[in-house]
């Protein structure tokens, strides 16, 4: 009787822990931009992301720099991958981020085409993208830089968007890396991927 009350007295504290983590894992997916945020009641909404792919990625505070991020890479041609991004994951902690759209993006014959498309619910505002044969590009002193504004590739959509091609011809060989920053706001707009 005692082995009988012992599995049921287990049984139960397993199962009100798993029922507690889930729970915990499900609101914290559901918080938007602005409810991750802290401040005041003239939150925008709009926050920094960066694309992450698991294998790929490689955190920007992990090379010395003090801003988070990631560079994906090295790619390989022919290579082709699909990576979230996540908006507002400081330190390269996923966990404090949320998930605002993706990247898909190939590295063929010399030639990579990144697609982005925002989730229902978010558009981009800007967008920056670096790719190039070195992890990082550099400023025109020569020092590395994960500072979106030194990308050679960029965009701005003052009134919101949430899908971006960007081809780039005949310019690479061998391995390369890939840097993929937006400005990402909410949005009440129709569209987007679900």
């Amino acid at each position: 009787m005692k082995n009988i009350f012992k599995l049921f007295l287990v049984t139960v504290f397993i199962a009100s822990f798993t029922s507690c983590n889930t729970e915990n894992i499900d609101s914290e997916e559901s918080l938007s931009i602005s409810e991750r945020k802290k401040g005041g009641s003239d939150d925008d909404g709009c926050e920094t992301g960066f694309a992450y792919c698991k294998d790929l990625a490689s955190c920007f505070t992990d090379n010395g720099f003090k801003r988070w991020g990631w560079t994906l890479g090295p790619i390989s041609d022919p290579d082709k991958h699909l990576c979230e991004i996540y908006a507002g994951a400081g330190q390269c902690d996923t966990d404090k981020g949320t998930k605002v759209g993706y990247i898909d993006f190939d590295y063929v014959d010399g030639n990579v085409r990144v697609y982005w498309t925002a989730y229902d619910g978010y558009e981009f505002q800007e967008i920056h993208l670096y790719v190039g044969n070195e992890m990082f590009p550099t400023k025109p002193n020569g020092k590395p830089t994960v500072a979106p504004g030194h990308f050679p590739y960029k965009g701005e959509y003052p009134d919101g968007i949430d899908y971006v091609q960007f081809n780039i011809e005949d310019q690479f060989e061998g391995d390369i890396y890939i840097i993929a920053h937006a400005v990402v706001c909410e949005s009440d707009k129709d569209g987007g991927a679900n």
